[in-house]
């Protein structure tokens, strides 16, 4: 459901192509017997802040977001508060804190520095 209450399946049955033919009715015209499907394409339908900001309520995907995951190992040196002076200091966590904004502005989020 959007910010504005509607639904998903309120949207399926509300919006129409440019031929007035619902996208619930199109749907089901296209609709094959499980028996008759040897493979398929799953076909993506979005909802989100994007499609919303740009008053649209429904997108269909055109390609997806590929993701990578890295196992990253920070070493530090732990000290006392009181005894080390902060620029003795190795911190891992401050240095995971830099990693962290630094990779989220590469990739478009967070603000600039």
């Amino acid at each position: 459901t959007d910010a504005a209450g509607v639904s998903l399946e309120q949207v399926l049955l509300q919006e129409a192509d440019l031929g007035g033919m619902s996208v619930a009715d199109a749907v089901a015209r296209a609709a094959l017997p499980a028996s008759a499907i040897e493979e398929y394409v799953e076909v993506h339908m979005e909802q989100g802040p994007v499609l919303e900001r740009d008053g649209l309520p429904l997108g269909a995907v055109s390609g997806i977001a590929g993701q990578t995951r890295l196992w990253v190992v920070i070493n530090g040196t732990q000290g006392h508060a009181g005894t080390v002076p902060m620029r003795g200091r190795v911190d891992s966590l401050a240095a995971a804190a830099d990693v962290i904004a630094t990779v989220e502005r590469r990739c478009g989020g967070g603000p600039a520095p």
